[in-house]
């Protein structure tokens, strides 16, 4: 996703406020489900990966082409947002 910087701080604002939001409305979700980050720095995968992903996502074609940094980064999380631990109820009545 190539964007001016500005757009940039408020598609991450939004993602952080959203985060944020998922997080006291739904202060049940277990930490398990999602990634942890040991003292030395390795990660430990959450239970969210082993979810179904909308595998659609993974497939668009276009003619533009994106970094190879972007792409990962957009399965990355569209796998996230498609896992129990980062969807919400509601989302999947909302796709066209």
């Amino acid at each position: 996703m190539n964007q001016r910087p500005g757009t940039c701080r408020k598609i991450i604002t939004t993602c952080v406020i959203l985060h944020n939001l998922i997080r006291l409305r739904y202060p049940a979700t277990h930490n398990n489900m999602m990634d942890l980050e040991e003292q030395n720095l390795n990660v430990i995968p959450g239970a969210w990966r082993n979810d179904k992903v909308l595998l659609d996502v993974y497939h668009e074609r276009a003619m533009n082409t994106g970094t190879q940094e972007g792409r990962q980064m957009r399965r990355y999380l569209g796998h996230y947002f498609t896992s129990k631990a980062g969807s919400v109820p509601w989302q999947d009545k909302m796709i066209l």
